[in-house]
């Protein structure tokens, strides 16, 4: 969607085609809000010893991959005048903006500045454990086996060489996110939304050559790594609900004795909040589950499914001898 920022405001413009296209079983549309999480620590490590720790980036970033010499037309390139070697990238994120989200997608977003070769080769992303200024190479492994890491996303890409190709491959951003229907153990989204439930403190993701032999999949990539997220706040138990008694006094102690209504059409009331770390003043329906009474003392399900939008009462029509 278009996006204007003044000095005053930002203005976000809807896709006009596809608001036409919406029938009304399908209303209302929101516009869901995304958070951008910037690491909170990031290494290189190389397999020469070399460790690259809050590495700066910028026009010729930091490389991954084999690093060594490969012929291409007939020509050799090099990427380096001294023996090969080979680099892996890491990125760690916390949560603080995550929590009490209800996670809908997540992508993660770097920008590839130089590629050894016109050709494309595959990157991976893969969930590793925890990095610190100590990191070693080979680096920490996976979260689930010490044996191997997590995969999260893969793409096959160049960027970065300019007029050096045709059509030309200027420095762009590439964007890995999980395609679990292709590719079943991929699981980006799932992993960024245990981490807003806090099934784990932080979030490491590892920057790497599928093929770390292969010298054209060598690559340099900026420092400007983001995870992206679409997410809606989470719910909470509605504060003050049950019958509106038309007093500021509402009666929903499980513990009281049932008060009896025999109003045909009562209000209800609740007032719906998000849970902590939610954010304020979001479009929130409250479900209110009907029961009936019935006359030998026993209860059985309602024929009633009343969603209420706060601070408004819907006046469900029912009998009396529905409601106590």
């Amino acid at each position: 969607m278009d996006v204007d920022v003044t000095a005053s405001s930002v203005v976000v413009t809807p896709d006009t085609g596809l608001i036409a296209d919406t029938t009304a079983a399908e209303l209302p549309l929101y516009i869901d809000p995304s958070v951008d999480l910037g690491e909170s620590e990031r290494t290189v490590l190389s397999s020469d010893g070399d460790v690259f720790y809050n590495f700066s980036g910028g026009d010729n970033g930091m490389s991954v991959g084999r690093c060594g010499s490969a012929v291409i037309g007939g020509y050799l390139y090099s990427c380096t005048s001294g023996s090969a070697y080979t680099n892996r990238m890491y990125f760690e994120f916390a949560p603080g903006k995550l929590k009490g989200k209800h996670v809908l997608s997540a992508q993660f977003e770097i920008t590839e500045t130089w590629s050894f070769s016109c050709d494309p080769r595959w990157e991976d992303l893969e969930r590793t454990n925890g990095i610190s200024s100590s990191s070693k190479w080979p680096g920490p492994r996976g979260p689930k086996s010490e044996n191997s890491w997590d995969q999260m996303s893969d793409r096959y890409v160049s960027a970065g060489r300019g007029g050096n190709c045709d059509p030309s491959q200027p420095r762009a951003p590439i964007i890995f996110a999980d395609n679990t229907k292709e590719e079943p153990d991929e699981n980006l989204t799932p992993t960024v939304e245990a981490f807003a439930d806090g099934k784990f403190s932080t979030l490491t993701l590892m920057l790497m050559a599928k093929d770390e032999s292969d010298p054209i999949a060598w690559k340099r990539f900026d420092d400007d790594a983001t995870i992206q997220v679409t997410y809606v706040g989470k719910p909470a138990t509605p504060t003050a609900y049950g019958l509106d008694t038309g007093s500021a006094e509402i009666c929903a102690k499980e513990s009281a004795p049932p008060t009896m209504w025999t109003d045909p059409t009562p209000n209800l009331a609740a007032t719906a909040q998000t849970a902590s770390g939610g954010e304020a003043d979001q479009s929130m329906r409250v479900y209110f589950d009907v029961d009936v009474f019935n006359a030998d003392g026993t209860w059985s399900p309602g024929k009633y499914a009343l969603r209420v939008l706060p601070g408004f009462h819907d006046r469900p029509f029912v009998t009396a001898g529905d409601w106590t």
